[in-house]
C-alpha cells in the first residue's frame, strides 16, 4: 500500500497488517500513529461508525500534539492502520478531518487526500437488523463535521470529552446535543 504525504515532511497515512518497516538507514524516525485497537466503535449489528465526536476530538489533539512534538524533534508523524475495511474506514475520516479541521481543507479535497490509491473505503451503515437501506459516506460525515466546525458547533479545542462521553452512556441518558441548545437526540425512552 502507498505511503501517503498528507502534510508536506509532517504527516503521513498507511495502511500496512502489522507494524511498519521503518527503513535503519531513514535519519528521521517517524513518530509511529495507530487507533485500531484504541478509538473503537461500540456497535450494536453490523455497524462500525462512525467514530463518534467525542473519538474524533481525541484524535484531533493526539495529532496535533504529536505533530507539534515531532516538529522540535524533526519527526514526521505516520499514521497506519489494518486493513480490513472497518478499521480503514474509521482511519481514514479521521486523518482527512485533521486535514479539514487544522488545515481548512474543504472535505472532499482532504478525503482525496488521505484516501487516493486505496481500494475504495466502505460506507458506514446503520444498526439496523436488515439490509442499509442507505450508505453514509466518510464525505457525508466531514461535510457535517465541516459545517458544525463552520457554524460555531464544534471546536475540538473546546470540546468537552468527558461531558459528551458521560451524557453519550445509556446510564446517563444516552443524550446528544444535534444543534447546541436546540435540539437534542437520545434514545428510546424506557421505563427507568
Amino acid at each position: 500500500h502507498p505511503v501517503k504525504e498528507l502534510i508536506p515532511q509532517r504527516f503521513y497515512f498507511t495502511v500496512v497488517d502489522g507494524f511498519p518497516v521503518i527503513n535503519p538507514s531513514v535519519k528521521r524516525r517517524p513518530i509511529l500513529l495507530n487507533i485500531d485497537d484504541e478509538l473503537v466503535y461500540d456497535r450494536f449489528y453490523r455497524d462500525f461508525g462512525p467514530l463518534n465526536l467525542a473519538q474524533i476530538t481525541i484524535y484531533l489533539r493526539k495529532v496535533k500534539s504529536l505533530l507539534e512534538s515531532g516538529a522540535r524533534d524533526d519527526r514526521p508523524v505516520v499514521h497506519y492502520c489494518c486493513s480490513r475495511p472497518e478499521k480503514r474506514s474509521n482511519a481514514i475520516l479521521l486523518a482527512s478531518a485533521y486535514l479539514m479541521v487544522f488545515h481548512n481543507l474543504p472535505p472532499a479535497e482532504a478525503l482525496e487526500r488521505v484516501e487516493a490509491g486505496y481500494p475504495p473505503v466502505v460506507p458506514f451503515r446503520d444498526a439496523s437488523v436488515g439490509d442499509c437501506p442507505y450508505p453514509c459516506t466518510i464525505l457525508d460525515c466531514l461535510c457535517g463535521l465541516e459545517y458544525a466546525h463552520s457554524v460555531g458547533w464544534y471546536d475540538p479545542r473546546k470540546f468537552d470529552v468527558n461531558e459528551y462521553n458521560y451524557y453519550g452512556s445509556l446510564t446517563n441518558g444516552d443524550v446528544n446535543w444535534i444543534i447546541p441548545g436546540k435540539i437534542l437526540a437520545f434514545s428510546s425512552p424506557h421505563d427507568e
